[in-house]
């Protein structure tokens, strides 16, 4: 199944090539996870720009959720094992979790 063979490529290529891939809903982890891979000075920073979202955004029918699914299990897989990933570098560095 090409679809197999094209995330096992991706997942070997993030082993291979990237000390992080971080996680946009885990911004602050990942910074702390990436200063301590670096050997960085502790981050300071603001958020800026950020989308106030209201519940009209968050509300999505239960078809169109499923094909949007369905049209990105790729995408699905790949963050879950990214998640796996994540997570057991995150266990490295103890200090790191709340």
């Amino acid at each position: 199944m090409k679809s197999t063979k094209f995330i096992l490529n991706k997942q070997k290529n993030i082993q291979n090539h990237f000390i992080l891939v971080g996680l946009t809903e885990r911004y602050n982890e990942s910074l702390l996870l990436l200063k301590n891979l670096l050997s960085w000075k502790p981050p300071t920073y603001s958020i800026a720009n950020a989308v106030k979202r209201d519940k009209k955004t968050t509300q999505i029918d239960s078809q169109l959720k499923d094909l949007i699914i369905e049209y990105n299990q790729i995408d699905f897989q790949l963050y879950d094992y990214v998640s796996v990933l994540f997570d057991e570098q995150i266990e490295k560095y103890p200090i790191i979790r709340n």
